[in-house]
Formats: structure tokens, sequence, C-alpha cells
């Protein structure tokens, strides 16, 4: 068989199989209810905090004009998605794209297949990357709603367009942090300790070192294009705080931070697809000794 193709048809065929079976083995393969702990985990603040609200505007007569809905909102983005849930989910689910199958050795069975390498992990990458998102997206649309249910709030109609632009940011939040997790997950024995590292120590504390090193984050990318700094007044007073309580350096520019994101993603793809074609002929060439 031609593990070459030329045809088209004969690259986007097997991408698409790829993904559509890796997604569904992502949202089934372990347990029907993992998708629904993640999201369920994710909203329990913005529960939480409408049930407080709803104590408070009863018992101590709190007036919805005095609570802005779209700060409370901007708040759990930065805080509860930026901070935790889009670099934990990209850890918890972009480290297995390959490490399982490796350590387990049933990547050969995918590389036996007349399908070029690149096209291998490019489909499981994109299936990560479908998966997270969608989860990510239930859980960012629904706790909008649950912010946006407080009443006056007028959340749920005037500020849909920031609802998108947050989508498609955490989104390549999770493309970038999934393709350094899924190459640390094929290239290190201790992958988990590693990406650790790498998520919850370096990427937050870079800042605070001198010289550029900040410029080798994800984080400070991302916080380039993040659009509710300048959404209002109180946002920006909020966000001009965060940004010096973590130390953070002026914005890089649109343009850059993205190109920089997907820079980092081509390069992890690329470099994950050169070691899963060498990884495990060499894996076997050791049992074999």
């Amino acid at each position: 068989m031609n593990a070459n193709p030329t045809n088209p048809t004969d690259l986007l065929n097997p991408l698409a199989a790829l993904i559509s079976v890796n997604a569904r083995m992502k949202l089934m393969g372990r347990s029907p209810l993992y998708p629904v702990i993640l999201i369920l985990l994710s909203l329990m603040p913005a529960i939480l905090w409408r049930l407080v609200y709803a104590w408070l505007s009863q018992y101590a007569a709190i007036e919805s004009s005095m609570i802005d809905a779209f700060t409370v909102y901007s708040i759990f983005c930065s805080t509860l998605f930026m901070q935790f849930y889009v670099p934990g989910l990209s850890l918890l689910m972009g480290m297995t794209i390959f490490s399982e199958e490796i350590e387990n050795e049933t990547v050969i069975y995918l590389l036996l297949r007349p399908v070029p390498r690149f096209i291998l992990v490019l489909g499981k990458f994109l299936s990560y990357l479908a998966v997270s998102s969608g989860l990510l997206g239930v859980s960012l649309v629904m706790s909008y709603l649950i912010i946006g249910s407080t009443p006056g709030a007028g959340l749920i109609t005037n500020q849909l367009d920031s609802l998108v632009k947050d989508w498609m940011v955490f989104t390549l939040g999770m493309a970038a942090y999934g393709a350094v997790m899924m190459l640390v997950g094929v290239f290190f024995k201790q992958r988990l300790l590693v990406g650790l590292l790498l998520m919850f120590v370096w990427d937050t504390t870079a800042a605070f070192l001198p010289g550029s090193a900040y410029q080798f984050t994800v984080r400070y990318y991302l916080f380039s294009i993040f659009s509710h700094a300048d959404a209002q007044n109180t946002t920006q007073n909020l966000f001009d705080a965060m940004k010096q309580m973590l130390g953070m350096h002026p914005h890089a520019s649109a343009f850059s931070a993205v190109l920089v994101l997907c820079l980092i993603v081509t390069a992890c793809v690329a470099l994950t697809t050169m070691i899963v074609k060498h990884r495990p002929l060499k894996l076997g060439q050791q049992e074999a000794d």
C-alpha cells in the first residue's frame, strides 16, 4: 500500500475518520459521565454565586443595580476559566493524546495504517481540540446564562459578542496548551510532573523573572488577546490590578499573539510527529534486546 498518498481525498478521508473516532472515544471511552462531571465542576462556582446573590437579595435588600453582572462574568472568565479550566483541561486531555498508546505500545497499530504520520498526529490532536473546545463551550455558555439570570442584569442579550470572543480565545489557548502537553506526553517519562511544572509553575512565575522570560509562556499571549480589559471602566480597573498582581508585562499586539500561539501549535505537532514516527521502533528494539 502507498503510505504517501498524493490525492487530497486520500488525506482528508482518514483525517476526518481519525477526528470522529477519537472524539467519540474521548467522550465515551472511559465513562459517559466523564464529560458531565467536568461540566458540572466548572459550573459549581457560578451556581454558588447565583445562590448567594439570591439569598442576599432576599435577606439583605441587595438590588440588582448594585452588582454588575458583566463584571462578575469577567471575573469568572479571568480566574476560573483562564487560570484553571483551560490549562487544567489541556493538561488532562492533551497529555494523553498519544502518551498512553506509546506506553502501551498500541500506537504500532496506528503506524501500520497506510496514512502519513503527520495525519495521524493531526487527526488525534484535532479530535482533542474539538472535544475540549466543546466541553469548554458548554461550560462557558451555561456559566454565562447562570450569571446573566440575575434580575435586571441584561447580560444575556447585550454581551453575546464577548461570549463568542471568549470562547475563541479559550479555544486557541487550549490548542496551544494541548499541543505543548501532547509533546510533553510523548517525550518525557515523568510527563505528569513535567506538565504540572510547565503549566502551573513556569507559566505563572515567568512573569516575575527578569528579562524576557515571560515571552516564553502561553499565558502572556492569551492575556494579550483577552477582550475583557477593554469592555468598560470597572472591568478595566479590575484587570489592571490583576496584571500588577500577576507581574504581567505590556501586551503583545493581537496579531503577534495569535501568530505566536499558532506557531507553538504547529511546532509541537511537527515535533510530536517526529517522535511518534521513531519512538515505537526504539521501544520495540529495546524489548527485543
